[in-house]
Parts: structure tokens; sequence; C-alpha cells
């Protein structure tokens, strides 16, 4: 009776196992889209603006993270449209730097294809509207944490950038583009700011800013319903 009992238990028990086993296999293999997934509903659930995501790639061994088509969409206040269009944002980190608060980057990459700024026609930005919603994200606890991390460099970044527009809705409010013009620049053993000014000199001197010309408002028809072409008739033939 008690050997029965025994092999009961012990199948029980390799049978939990097994199942822990599976689990912790699927929760690996699925990793990458449960952090897309969970990307995704934190984006909207605290700024409640329509977000899509193409993939979010973890690297375990590498200590890496790969967003790729990150787009974000205004408020229907702010004219809809894009807000940010990302086609990748990738991380690589130094998970031994990490483990003594040090924030040591070994490459990245960043592809921004577009910004927009928009002024909604009560003089608001979307970027407050933004802030506002992130606004837990400037408490005291985090900005203590993230105080204690100490930036140590980044080895290699590139960027590609796009434009930034600047959009206002307002009644005779001035639109503008700016094109930024970078492609795979890329910069080696950056420590501190300094190290952004070549990139800025060239920002400055290769940009281009571009005014966004309203789009006409059609007229209205006649409310006898003659336009440009209405008042020639054609007598029929007797």
């Amino acid at each position: 009776m008690k050997s029965v009992l025994a092999r009961r238990l012990i199948r029980i028990a390799l049978g939990l196992v097994l199942l822990a086993v599976l689990l912790v296999a699927a929760l690996i293999l699925s990793r990458n889209w449960l952090a897309k997934t969970a990307l995704t509903a934190a984006i909207r659930q605290r700024t409640g603006w329509e977000t899509s995501l193409g993939a979010v790639e973890l690297g375990m061994r590498d200590g890496s993270l790969r967003i790729s088509n990150l787009k974000i969409l205004n408020p229907p206040r702010f004219g809809g449209g894009p807000f940010l269009d990302l086609p990748e944002l990738y991380l690589a980190y130094n998970a031994e730097a990490a483990a003594t608060n040090a924030l040591q980057f070994r490459e990245i990459r960043l592809h921004l294809a577009e910004v927009q700024i928009v002024v909604d026609a009560t003089g608001k930005t979307n970027l407050t509207e933004l802030q506002k919603s992130l606004g837990d994200l400037d408490s005291t606890e985090a900005q203590a944490r993230a105080g204690s991390l100490r930036f140590t460099g980044i080895d290699t970044l590139v960027l590609t950038v796009g434009r930034v527009s600047f959009r206002d809705l307002r009644p005779g409010g001035v639109s503008r583009e700016f094109s930024a013009g970078l492609r795979n620049e890329t910069l080696h053993q950056v420590r501190s700011w300094v190290d952004f000014v070549p990139l800025g000199v060239k920002l400055f001197l290769g940009s281009r800013i571009t005014t966004i010309e309203p789009e006409p408002k059609s007229k209205p028809a006649p409310a006898d319903g003659r336009g440009t072409n209405a008042g020639t008739q054609r007598t029929p033939p007797r």
C-alpha cells in the first residue's frame, strides 16, 4: 500500500516538474510576443493614444533589446496623424556594469523617421499632454531610482533621423518641417554631451526648414446652384 502511494506521489511530482519545465520553455519561446503585448498595452494605458508595435526582441544572452516599427498617433484634438514613427530602437547594454548601477551601452541604434509636434486650437501642445499622462514617471521615487544610475558611456551610437514637424492648428498658425537628413551617422566612445558637438554642427549646416502652407479652403457652392459653368445652358433644338 505504501509503495503504491509512493509511486503515485512520484508520478505526480514528475508531472508537476514536467509541467513547470513546459511552462518555462513556453515563456522563453514567447517572451518576445509577451514583451510586445505588454509594451503596447502600457503605452496605450499610460497615454490613451493609439499605438502599434511591429516587434520586440529581447536578447537574454547578449543583453539587448530591439523595438521595431513603433508608431504612436496623435489624439483627434491634435489633428490625428503620426506623433512618433520609430522604425528601430536597438539597445545593447553591459550586464556586468548594470549590476553595479552603471549604465553602459555597447551599441545603440536609433532610427527616428518622424516626430510631429502639434499645437491645438487652444494653444496646448501634444508634448504637454503627453507629459501630463506620464506624470508618475517624474515622481520623487522615479527620480531617485534614475539618480542612482551612473552613465558611463556608449561605445557605438548609430543615428538615422528623418524629420520633425511643427503643426499649429490655431487660426493663422504657421506650420514648419525640420528635415534632419541624418542617415547612419555613427559616433564612437560617447562619454558626455560634448561628444555630440560634431553631430550638432552637422545638423545645423545640413538640415533645412520648410514652411508648410495651409490647405486652401474650398469655396462653398452658390445657393442657387449656379457654378462657373452653370450659366451656359443649351437650348434644345426645335
